[in-house]
């Protein structure tokens, strides 16, 4: 079998090649990603009703985040009560009761 022998010109016309080839070979992919059309493949379309369907979807979750921010702005907030003698405070599971003077206890 014949070997075959490359000089340094012969590498670099070969390494030349190659590098255009990969170059004219991204260029193209580029070109066509810019340059789709709409409607394609590339760059499909999307309806207007679809697009209000979404930003209806986003309104309707937003209102409930609204609401939920509400109520724990209500009901979130530390509220000092007196209470006199002979009455009862009744609370909920997760409410938080601090003694600030007199008696707890009947």
């Amino acid at each position: 079998m014949k070997e075959l022998i490359f000089d340094k010109n012969s590498r670099k016309v070969i390494l030349i090649a190659i590098l255009s080839v990969v170059v004219i070979h991204i260029a193209q992919v580029v070109h066509a990603s810019v340059t789709a059309e709409p409607g394609s493949e590339e760059e499909p379309l999307v309806s207007q009703s679809y697009v209000d369907s979404k930003f209806e979807e986003m309104a309707k979750k937003l209102e409930e985040a609204e609401k939920r921010l509400e109520e724990i702005e209500k009901y979130g907030k530390f509220e000092a009560l007196e209470l006199n003698k002979d009455q009862v405070l009744i609370a909920g599971a997760s409410a938080e009761l601090i003694l600030r003077g007199g008696k707890a206890w009947q």
